[in-house]
């Protein structure tokens, strides 16, 4: 199953109106603002500035079983539905 939702965004100084139909995610939205502000981060982040966004994106998604045994099982969205990439996240919930 796969969801999607509306983004709307105003640019600083804006003053006119556009559609924008690349996939963009909400991981994107703290590149971009750190970029408007000029904001340096010592990690790279996990999303891309809405202004660079691919017109093609692949859709990743993490799962776990209830006890998180193992670590988080990765999927992605192909033509053909939801597919295991055989790679796994490990976890550790050792406090």
């Amino acid at each position: 199953m796969f969801s999607s939702g509306l983004l709307l965004v105003k640019f600083p100084h804006a003053k006119t109106y556009a559609e924008d139909h690349r996939p963009v995610e909400l991981l994107d939205v703290a590149p971009t603002v750190l970029a408007h502000f000029g904001a340096k981060t010592s990690r790279p982040l996990a999303g891309v500035r809405l202004d660079r966004a691919p017109e093609v994106r692949s859709s990743v998604f993490f799962v776990h079983n209830r006890t998180f045994a193992g670590g988080f099982a990765k999927y992605l969205l192909t033509d053909h539905g939801w597919q295991f990439t055989s790679e796994t996240i490990p976890f550790s919930n050792e406090r």
